[in-house]
């Protein structure tokens, strides 16, 4: 330290530093003091405290010549070649690649449920019933019957899809296991309505809302259908997903919004019908894509499979089917019946 004026207290400031040392600098600096920058010097290739003197560098020692070690090298003294360059190089085998222990049976693909299956209860609870141009005979004749008269003519009112359908396809991680169930789905969805009446979209994991698919491959923002359309989803609605509430929400409000513009929502979903909440099943029409009475499907949705294993016992016991299977060849019985009943069923 140096003092910028005149002052004795240096060896008072030497003694807070010694119990402090970050007092140094501020008492330092309020007595009037200011640090000094030690000379550096250079010797050889070390560098110690002791080189630049007052803030001006001091010219380096000139380095002493000393003997070097020896040093090894490679170096090629002869070459001799691998191959002879004379003969031709001869060109590797190329032996054909085959599957050994190959099947001889692609592998069966197990669906959720068949088509066949599902498209009648798709059917009966999705698509709507409108009145067509065919006089309802039936309904005529029974009205006529009982003596009452026909203000105007009845006609026939059967399932239909509606103006437009707009098929979403939950593509979330969670239902990678059914991913080859919502093409199979989705294809013969396409198959049965005109291009102009099916409009797709596609939900990525952690998406709010669902993506729509262009005519030229892009993806759009969502935008509602018109009113009276459908509006199919293939996914379970967040119920897989119990850990995280949010995504329940986002279809929440994604049917609550549907159900506003007039069109119907509806889900087909792979869980069974108990595992989604209540305000789910308020604003979407839920099937379960396992015909009632699967492992998945909880029977008619009531969370216990036991309602199905007992129509299933039934109709095990009933006689009438046994007498009609009897003029039929035997085949093995597919039922969910417990193996008790099963047998007491025989």
């Amino acid at each position: 330290m140096t003092p910028r004026a005149a002052g004795g207290r240096a060896d008072l400031v030497r003694a807070l530093a010694a119990a402090d040392p970050r007092l140094l600098d501020i008492t330092a600096a309020l007595l009037g003091y200011e640090p000094l920058v030690r000379p550096l010097t250079i010797q050889g290739d070390c560098v110690s405290p002791m080189t630049v003197a007052g803030g001006v560098p001091t010219a380096a020692p000139t380095p002493q010549p000393s003997t070097l070690l020896p040093a090894l090298f490679w170096q090629a003294t002869a070459y001799r070649p691998l191959a002879d360059p004379t003969e031709p190089e001869t060109p590797l085998p190329i032996a054909e690649v085959r599957w050994t222990g190959r099947p001889g049976e692609d592998p069966a693909l197990r669906l959720l449920c068949p088509w066949r299956q599902l498209q009648p209860r798709l059917r009966a609870r999705a698509a709507a019933r409108v009145a067509t141009r065919t006089p309802d005979v039936a309904r005529i004749v029974a009205l006529i019957s009982r003596g009452r008269q026909l203000a105007r003519v009845p006609y026939e009112r059967r399932p239909r899809w509606g103006p437009r359908v707009q098929l979403i396809v939950d593509r979330s991680e969670r239902l990678v296991p059914i991913w080859t169930d919502q093409d199979v789905v989705a294809r013969r969805l396409a198959s049965l309505l005109p291009v102009h009446a099916l409009e797709r979209g596609i939900l990525w994991e952690d998406l709010d809302r669902p993506r729509l698919l262009g005519r030229d491959g892009r993806t759009l923002a969502y935008r509602m259908p018109p009113p009276g359309s459908l509006v199919l989803v293939l996914g379970d609605l967040g119920g897989a997903q119990r850990g995280d509430p949010a995504v329940s929400r986002h279809w929440l409000r994604l049917g609550a919004a549907l159900r506003a513009a007039g069109c119907r929502a509806v889900a087909l979903t792979p869980l069974p019908l108990s595992r989604h909440g209540p305000g789910l099943r308020e604003v979407w029409e839920l099937i379960a894509w396992e015909r009632a009475g699967g492992e998945w499907s909880g029977g008619n949705g009531s969370g216990s499979g036991r309602g199905g294993t007992v129509r299933g016992a039934v109709r095990a016991a009933d006689p009438t089917p046994r007498q009609q299977c009897a003029r039929q060849p035997r085949r093995p019985r597919r039922t969910l019946a417990a193996p008790g009943l099963a047998r007491r069923a025989h």
